[in-house]
């Protein structure tokens, strides 16, 4: 029976959602489960996050919010489940919810289109068409430092849209989903308000090392099967990048993408202020072309491919 085979609903979401892309409307649904929870985030830390308050004390009210938050999501997500469970057909709103949360196509699509606007119309098409696939600014950033952030993107994606929601899901259930998602909605949000984040920012830390490994060696697995890639240096730049103190976001899914591409990633950014320095990610070249972002979407599909087969397996075997 479909309703007690989560395995089998996230494997429907993924084929869905690579298949049509973001077919439930993740932009313009008013009742899209990320526009909720942003939402109530947003109200909530209007309410509690002063800056008249004292850095303990919102760093406490942050942590209380966080666990409120998380504890929510997760209620509403085994409410949903026990419905999908004792309502017939209540399973296509559990399948839903799952595709709404899941992200494949759209970065791909994406990136494929900063990767056509760089070769067509230069840097500037560039800095038009990155907004929509990475929140930096390009403003005063090159057209390799563009493509470096795009390609950089692309791997952040892959965890956040398919490992992060995979992961979350088949371990603790849609009730896990939420609150993942909760969570990575807590954790992006601008500096200013460190202080009432600094828990779920570290929470956040915690709980992408494993996701970001996992999802690392999911590339490394697609660069075997891709033509022109270099799967053994993918293994080697992202071992070697578990053994650095100062980590990057998702750094690890980052390294084995640089490596499986022959590229180098991260490293300085310039900004109005100037040029902030930054470490580099891998040894290859730093100076991306759009050849290199549609390298990139294809290992990013096939890591997308790896991720269905396996979840394909447990189906079977399971």
């Amino acid at each position: 029976m479909i309703t007690a085979d989560p395995l089998l609903l996230f494997l429907a979401a993924m084929l869905i959602d690579m298949y049509a892309g973001d077919w439930v409307g993740r932009d313009n649904w008013p009742w899209h489960p990320s526009a909720i929870l942003e939402n109530r985030i947003g109200w909530v830390e209007s309410k509690l996050n002063r800056p008249a308050r004292g850095t303990r004390t919102l760093v406490v009210r942050g942590a209380l919010t966080t666990v409120i938050g998380i504890g929510l999501a997760v209620a509403v997500g085994r409410l949903i489940h026990v419905l999908t469970v004792q309502v017939p057909l209540f399973w296509i709103i559990e399948l839903t919810l799952i595709l709404s949360l899941v992200d494949l196509r759209r970065p791909w699509r994406n990136a494929i289109a900063l990767g056509d606007a760089l070769e067509r119309d230069g840097l500037a098409g560039g800095r038009v068409a990155l907004p929509v696939l990475s929140p930096r600014d390009p403003i005063h950033a090159d057209a390799y430092e563009v493509a470096r952030l795009g390609v950089e993107a692309l791997a952040s994606r892959f965890i956040s849209g398919l490992i992060g929601p995979a992961l979350s899901y088949l371990f603790f259930g849609l009730g896990g989903l939420f609150a993942y998602q909760a969570l990575i909605l807590l954790s992006d949000l601008p500096a200013d308000s460190q202080p009432f984040h600094a828990f779920s920012n570290w929470l956040a830390a915690v709980i992408e090392w494993p996701v970001s490994n996992i999802g690392a060696l999911a590339l490394v697995l697609a660069a075997v099967s891709m033509k022109g890639t270099q799967p053994r240096h993918s293994l080697t730049t992202f071992l070697g990048y578990c053994g650095k103190m100062n980590r990057s976001k998702n750094g690890a899914a980052i390294a084995a993408m640089a490596g499986a591409l022959g590229l180098a990633l991260e490293g300085p950014r310039h900004y109005v202020s100037g040029v902030i320095s930054r470490p580099w990610i891998g040894k290859g070249k730093a100076r991306v072309v759009p050849e290199d972002i549609l390298a990139a979407a294809r290992l990013f599909f096939l890591g997308c491919c790896v991720v269905a087969a396996s979840i394909a397996v447990l189906v079977i075997f399971v």
